[in-house]
């Protein structure tokens, strides 16, 4: 983005969008990025636009993006999710993304396995820019000076994501005779259901090496110690495009192991199909010494 321009971003805060930001960029906080009106009454001459969205309806949408064109101001977009993993339905989700992919003056995104799959999608070329660390160098460096990890390797369930795949889960937990453990938040843990949290406690009940543990909402620095702490993050996704979890575990020198969905191998994750998966977590955690610490 070129100089003295006064841009809105969307979300305001973001790993992605602070990279985004330049310093000479004249950044408006209060304005509401989806009112055309204030946006022109602002003099604004970018919204740059990345994740949460999914409020607005697609026909919307493609009335924004419209109202944006004949007001003169640019749209920027950051293509995050071309999946979106808390959606399990994902048609209204490509119609919006269809309305500002076609739209968008300028697109951007995080890894070239996205870049690839938008000129496939929409024969549109988007920059690609790594996303930047999800925590600063400082703490980075501190974690990766630290003894090496003997806390069991990690698979996080996390919140009530749809995209988990708890037939992934119980295959790991069958499959993988090293210590495991399997966290969720208290709120994902619910979201299984009593069906699936009966056929993993079943599972974890039936293996001599794996652990349930139920969490409260951990904050981000939580999360950041979750992670460090481990040999290994173990993320069973049934589909998705991006993850923070994969790029955080990248930071901290923590191996990310993803089934084979999106592009979470150009971030850095093992990957292998669903099927294979469990052989691969069983290989990574047998050649690191992990122990209960």
């Amino acid at each position: 983005m070129s100089s003295n321009q006064r841009v809105v971003h969307h979300p305001r805060r973001h790993p992605f969008v602070d990279r985004a930001n330049s310093p000479d960029d004249d950044h408006l906080d209060a304005v509401d990025v989806w009112d055309v009106d204030a946006l022109v009454a602002s003099d604004v001459h970018t919204v740059h636009l990345h994740v949460d969205f999914d409020h607005i309806a697609p026909d919307d949408m493609w009335a924004w993006c419209t109202g944006l064109r004949r007001a003169g101001i640019h749209l920027a977009y950051t293509v995050h999710d071309i999946d979106n993993p808390l959606l399990v339905d994902q048609q209204a989700h490509h119609l919006r993304l269809a309305a500002l992919v076609h739209h968008a003056d300028e697109l951007y995104t995080s890894t070239p396995a996205a870049g690839a799959e938008i000129v496939t999608r929409w024969a549109r070329h988007a920059f690609v820019v790594p996303h930047p660390p999800m925590v600063d160098d400082a703490t980075i460096e501190a974690i990766r000076r630290r003894p090496p990890r003997i806390r069991p390797a990690l698979v996080w369930l996390g919140a009530p994501a749809p995209n988990v795949d708890l037939d992934v889960v119980i295959d790991v937990v069958t499959r993988v005779h090293r210590p495991i453990e399997i966290v969720a938040r208290l709120d994902g843990w619910d979201g299984l259901g009593d069906d699936g949290r009966g056929r993993l406690i079943d599972a974890v009940g039936r293996s001599t090496s794996s652990e349930l543990v139920i969490t409260g909402y951990p904050d981000d620095a939580e999360l950041v110690e979750l992670v460090a702490q481990r040999p290994a993050l173990v993320l069973p996704y049934a589909w998705g495009t991006h993850c923070g979890f994969v790029r955080l575990a990248t930071d901290l020198g923590v191996t990310a192991l993803v089934p084979a969905v999106g592009c979470h191998a150009d971030q850095g994750a093992l990957v292998a199909d669903a099927d294979e998966f469990a052989e691969l977590v069983a290989a990574v955690v047998a050649s690191v010494p992990v122990a209960v610490g």
